[in-house]
């Protein structure tokens, strides 16, 4: 994955890294802001299209295919502006559905709880932080799941995978489910097996310019 960020003058707000495609193989997303920064659409191959409306705590990102409805989720925001609510609704009705909720001390998710309208046993991760970082995400049941390694000489800035891009494109906004201290570096199972690798370059004021991600063959390209 190569990843590279825009600098958007022509807005009221400050100029930040802004990604506005991201190209892998066949398959090209492109990204379109509001003026205030939040994303407005996100576009894959022109057929599939998620919309994001904002009103106060409240996020809709829904998702057409070839113009038809696919799903819909009702994002909910707690008072410091961190993910607390995920329902998804897969029919038009609203019947069928999943739910992440998360809980927080202070800014830091500790824990998520899923369930959905099929009954399904709900189902835990524990977030474990180190010295400023999600360490960890764990099913308490067996300890597995995911480790995480940072950058731990480089703080946190606009740019980051996890804070700027991921929480851009599934919540819109940045920084609105990870608030780590320094930059993400790795993702590693538990079992050791799969790693993806982050890897910054800088310009000469030590602004993020671009990103490559690492993760087996997969490649994508972001600009």
């Amino acid at each position: 994955i190569i990843g590279g960020c825009r600098k958007n003058d022509d807005t009221p707000s400050p100029p930040e890294c802004r990604i506005v495609k991201i190209t892998n193989g066949t398959t090209v997303h492109s990204i379109n802001y509001y003026p205030d920064g939040k994303v407005r659409t996100f576009n894959t191959n022109n057929n599939t299209v998620r919309n994001f409306n904002y009103s106060g705590n409240t996020i809709i990102r829904t998702t057409l295919v070839n113009g038809l409805f696919d799903e819909k989720s009702i994002i909910t925001l707690n008072n410091d502006g961190m993910v607390k609510n995920v329902r998804t609704e897969t029919n038009s009705g609203g019947t069928q559905w999943n739910n992440n909720a998360y809980e927080y001390s202070e800014a830091r998710v500790t824990k998520r709880t899923f369930t959905n309208s099929s009954g399904i046993t709900p189902w835990v991760r524990n977030y474990v932080w180190m010295d400023g970082n999600i360490v960890s995400v764990l099913n308490p049941e067996d300890g597995i799941g995911t480790e995480y390694q940072f950058h731990t000489d480089k703080l946190m800035q606009v740019g980051d995978f996890f804070g700027t891009i991921s929480d851009r494109m599934q919540y819109g906004t940045i920084n609105a489910f990870y608030k780590n201290k320094n930059l993400l570096k790795a993702t590693v199972s538990s079992s050791g097996t799969f790693i993806t690798n982050y890897d910054y370059v800088f310009d000469a004021s030590g602004k993020i310019i671009s990103l490559n991600v690492v993760s087996g063959t997969s490649s994508d390209t972001y600009q």
